[in-house]
């Protein structure tokens, strides 16, 4: 049997592109490397969550995902709050300034994960397959189509997606190169409790080796993503429970107060990824894959969210149309739409970093006074929140509210 599309990834981008494509007809074979899971995560909270836009709600939604999701692990927030260590001066966003419910809404991926398995089987189980846990040994591409070998076996497909993270190996197989840049940076995460609370906001205060941000989580748990110092970040991981607690309020300056409990703390390197192109003959590449960004803005899962429908609605314009959906013009066009929003998020990402690193005087004077003005020139803020929001440009139609969609 030859697929429509062979999808290599089973995390949250590879089945978003997968649930899209089966909605729009198209018949997708998964390669996953883990057995999926189909349950809901239960007990502690996860480290790896994710502050997913209102662009990414509205698109669950039309694809009948959201309601998959588990609200008593789901945390929207309300408003965001932005501050430097080292001058005065804060910015406040709020969601009701915009015309929103929320700015966002924060998840644990394995959530996601086992959402939109649970969706591909129930409701497209007629033209999504699996093959899971296994892996992509080789890959050849031609006029006449795909041919992958998985764990042995060998598919064929009309086009290959490549939504297997930094590291992709269809990138790799299909001889696209990448730019790689190293920030030099950590990031620690851990799930923890204050005795404030988070008050259902995003908060994040810029320190001198980079920025440490408290995400809401439902109830009282919250999100840490401390970016610091590779040295820094092996202390802080490696402390104790009650070391590492004074260290995180510390960092805060006391707002929350003491952090009365924490759990597990893990770390990982940050670098921007690059992918030069993100199409090759009969291939094409989403997600971490095709870009990875500094974490600082949270926009790195929502970038590959947005590529997934955006790849699934260029190649069903294509298809409803008379045209070849895996053509290179046909991928060209996905390439063009995607590319240039996410290498301006990188760059803009890139920017705040530089910005808010341990500059001289001038520079932070000049912090100080961006972020008053900021606060204080109310239509500024409000495109701010709106791009926080991701509910601003060139959005795929399924990543717009219902209402527009249907208009």
């Amino acid at each position: 049997m030859k697929h429509d599309v062979l999808v290599v990834g089973g995390g949250a981008v590879g089945l978003t592109t997968a649930a899209c494509l089966c909605d729009a007809g198209f018949s997708v074979c998964i390669v996953d490397a883990a057995e999926h899971n189909t349950r809901s995560p239960q007990g502690p909270f996860e480290l790896r969550v994710s502050a997913l836009t209102r662009a990414a709600e509205h698109l669950f939604t039309q694809l009948q995902v959201w309601g998959r999701m588990d609200p008593e692990r789901l945390a929207a927030f309300q408003d965001m709050r932005v501050w430097d260590a080292r001058v005065s001066g804060e910015v406040h966003f709020s969601a009701a300034d915009i015309g929103e419910p929320w700015l966002g809404t924060l998840a644990e991926n394995s959530a996601l994960v086992a959402a939109l398995t649970a969706h591909l089987c129930d409701v497209h189980d007629d033209l999504c397959s699996w093959r899971q846990p296994a892996e992509l040994q080789a890959l050849h591409c031609d006029d006449s189509g795909v041919l992958a070998r998985v764990s042995g076996e060998h598919i064929e497909a009309s086009l290959v997606v490549g939504a297997d993270g930094t590291g992709s190996k269809v990138r790799e197989l299909v001889g696209l190169e990448t730019r790689v840049r190293d920030y030099g940076q950590t990031a620690v995460v851990a799930t923890l409790r204050t005795v404030r609370g988070h008050a259902n906001t995003a908060w994040q205060r810029f320190l001198a080796s980079g920025p440490i941000a408290l995400l809401p989580l439902a109830g009282d748990f919250a999100s840490i993503v401390w970016t610091t110092t590779p040295e820094e970040s092996a202390t802080l991981v490696n402390m104790s429970p009650e070391a590492f607690n004074e260290q995180v309020a510390q960092a805060f300056d006391g707002r929350f107060g003491a952090v009365v409990w924490s759990g597990e703390r893990g770390r990982f390197p940050l670098r921007r990824v690059e992918a030069t192109a993100y199409v090759a003959p009969r291939a094409v590449l989403v997600g971490d894959a095709a870009h990875t960004i500094h974490p600082l803005a949270g926009q790195g899962l929502n970038l590959g969210l947005m590529d997934a429908a955006a790849l699934a609605e260029v190649v069903s314009d294509a298809r409803k149309a008379g045209r070849e959906f895996h053509a290179r013009n046909t991928l060209r066009r996905y390439e063009r739409w995607r590319k240039t929003h996410n290498v301006a998020t990188q760059n803009a990402m890139d920017g705040l970093r530089w910005l808010f690193a341990d500059r001289p005087m001038p520079v932070r004077l000049g912090r100080e006074f961006g972020l008053r003005a900021v606060n204080v020139l109310t239509p500024l803020k409000r495109e701010l929140s709106r791009a926080a929001s991701g509910i601003i440009g060139d959005l795929p139609a399924r990543a717009r509210p219902a209402t527009i969609l249907g208009s």
